[in-house]
């Protein structure tokens, strides 16, 4: 089964290179990401000022600054609580705390949860084979070599199993694939693997007959107020359980509240005290270049003799994070866009310097009135949609623009793109095949791959671009505000996202007119970013995407590696000049192409 899945990989990632190639997907899977509604957390922890809760404004306000400033966070929303309550609560345009966010693999914790309520209950054992619980899955092959790996493996990232997320994408059958693939010869070490996760949930639903999803929301999900959320589902139905849950962050930190609490909410217990020091104690060992935590049960434990000792973590990809800190009764709750697969981004750093060992919180502090005031106009100052470098019209900037609008200062259209409203542009099918405004991240994580580019269409209003997107089957009509982001939806192939898209305009250092186009997928941690330049008669384009190249080098670096310890794959690749495969790669995820004016006939 594993050759089978490692073949599909390599014909994957070559559907990928080839610009040519329209179909990508190995695999037909149903579409999974529904329209989230805009809506309110039910049951919110109550609101406090940081100096009632032993916290100066200023030392919150410097620390939502700082998150902003760096460079390599890239926050979307923040919260902090103190004994149960909010003392700050931010969300920098355009996104909201409003609105569910993705929360990638900070959702295995939750998972996680699920299973010790399990043993809670008596239902499961930390050392039972998961072959107990799949009788109905067994293969001559299960017969020849018996499953043996434990709930206790699965929990702690050790199954040492080769099945990995690749199956997502080359893989219909996740249980069985699993269940058949053969393990890693170090099997007992950490080893990352999203699947040990689906497997827990599909435990779930073998032990008690419900859903992940059905379960926690009895258990977990109602006594907390937890009401909105969306969980995509596995091909057999089954939740995805180490991924694919959208929720709000002021839920997320209720679930981590209840475990600094030991498993007790509003005075009655969800979980035992036994099981939850064991999924925040450390379990095993984890490989110090992923950053300063080791693993629980589905939980990330700070290390002892690091500045993350004595604190745990549910962790997401891309900067989904609930750092809890119970002794000092304290959540730093964050959704992000950056580049991180683990803990190695500079957010752990600010975190735990600012909130870790050395930072001893009083009972409480005066108030300050000034400093309150000054951190609340922060917060709001984060989430305004209009940016500031906007009102900046001077130099080069200002020349390109017609005049400002005396509504706002916001910039009008320059007369130089205003000439191409209502005109279409097309583009050559052997450059724009693999070519899409849904970033190819998004693409690979939900099999919705696009069909390629075709034909881009401009309209112009006073403070408004409206861009017609033609790709293969489907059209995207996106508005961006001139300066300022304006929302919208997008649709993929079934897939519904809220998006905010904003446009400006500048040159290039051959002073040729040049259009930036920012299109945020406020509900992920993806933005698509274009560049448009006016060249002679036709128009040069730049598809960027973050997170970017970077990341998704690391992830392919990964998947190669496992690839590669096939020797019949290995011969395939071996034949393949790196620095070719890494052009490659980069005409995928960062395009570059011509397009010329489409003439009605």
């Amino acid at each position: 089964m594993d050759v089978v899945i490692q073949g599909r990989t390599v014909k994957l990632l070559g559907n990928l290179f080839d610009r040519k190639t329209k179909n990508v997907s190995i695999v037909k899977t149903e579409p999974q990401k529904k329209a989230l509604r805009q809506s309110f957390v039910d049951l919110p922890f109550p609101r406090s000022s940081p100096e009632k809760q032993g916290i100066s404004s200023s030392y919150i306000c410097d620390f939502i600054n700082e998150l902003n400033d760096n460079g390599n966070v890239f926050p979307h929303c923040v919260l902090i609580i103190k004994n149960g309550n909010v003392i700050s609560e931010c969300s920098y345009a355009p996104y909201s705390l409003d609105k569910m966010h993705v929360t990638h693999s900070l959702c295995k914790s939750i998972t996680g949860i699920a299973v010790c309520m399990l043993i809670d209950d008596g239902l499961i054992s930390l050392d039972d084979s998961i072959g107990k619980y799949f009788d109905e899955f067994s293969s001559p092959l299960n017969i020849l070599r018996p499953i043996k790996t434990t709930v206790r493996r699965l929990l702690t990232m050790s199954s040492g199993v080769v099945y990995n997320e690749l199956g997502v994408v080359t893989d219909t059958e996740w249980i069985k694939s699993f269940l058949e693939s053969g393990f890693r010869p170090s099997g007992d070490e950490f080893n990352y693997n999203s699947m040990n996760t689906f497997m827990l949930s599909a435990l779930v639903r073998q032990v008690t007959g419900e859903n992940l999803e059905v379960f926690l929301k009895k258990r977990l999900f109602e006594p907390l107020g937890i009401t909105d959320w969306l969980w995509e589902k596995a091909p057999d139905g089954n939740c995805k359980g180490g991924w694919g849950l959208y929720m709000h962050l002021e839920d997320l930190a209720k679930i981590g509240y209840l475990i600094i609490h030991k498993g007790v909410w509003n005075g009655v217990r969800l979980l035992s005290e036994n099981i939850v020091c064991q999924m925040t104690s450390a379990q095993i060992l984890t490989p110090e270049a992923i950053g300063d935590y080791d693993y629980g049960f589905q939980m990330w434990v700070g290390r002892q003799g690091t500045k993350a000792e004595n604190s745990f973590l549910f962790n997401g990809m891309l900067g989904q994070n609930i750092v809890c800190f119970p002794e000092k009764d304290l959540i730093v709750a964050c959704f992000a866009g950056n580049s991180s697969m683990f803990q190695q981004n500079v957010f752990f750093e600010i975190v735990n310097r600012r909130f870790g060992c050395d930072f001893i919180p009083n009972d409480s502090l005066a108030g300050d009135i000034n400093a309150l005031k000054k951190l609340r106009n922060t917060e709001k100052s984060f989430s305004s949609i209009e940016q500031p470098s906007v009102k900046k019209g001077i130099g080069k900037l200002f020349s390109l623009f017609s005049g400002f609008s005396k509504e706002n200062n916001i910039p009008l259209i320059p007369y130089e793109w205003q000439a191409l409203d209502g005109k279409t542009f097309t583009f050559l099918p052997d450059y724009t095949s693999s070519v899409s405004v849904f970033p190819l991240m998004l693409q690979a994580v939900q099999n919705n791959f696009s069909e390629g580019l075709t034909d881009l269409k401009f309209g112009f209003s006073d403070k408004c671009l409206s861009l017609t997107f033609f790709e293969g089957s489907c059209s995207h009509i996106i508005e961006a505000g001139v300066g300022v982001y304006k929302y919208s939806t997008f649709e993929m192939y079934g897939e519904t996202y809220e998006i905010a898209s904003k446009v400006c305009f500048t040159s290039d250092e051959d002073d040729r007119p040049v259009m930036k186009i920012d299109i945020a997928f406020t509900e992920t941690a993806n933005v698509r970013k274009i560049k448009i330049f006016i060249d002679d008669n036709r128009l040069f384009f730049k598809f960027k995407e973050t997170p970017g190249i970077d990341f998704i080098l690391e992830g392919i670096e990964t998947t190669v590696g496992d690839i590669r310890s096939n020797k019949i794959i290995d011969m395939i690749f071996s034949h393949a000049d790196t620095d070719y495969l890494l052009y490659k790669l980069r005409s995928v995820v960062e395009p570059e192409f011509s397009g010329t004016e489409k003439l009605d006939k």
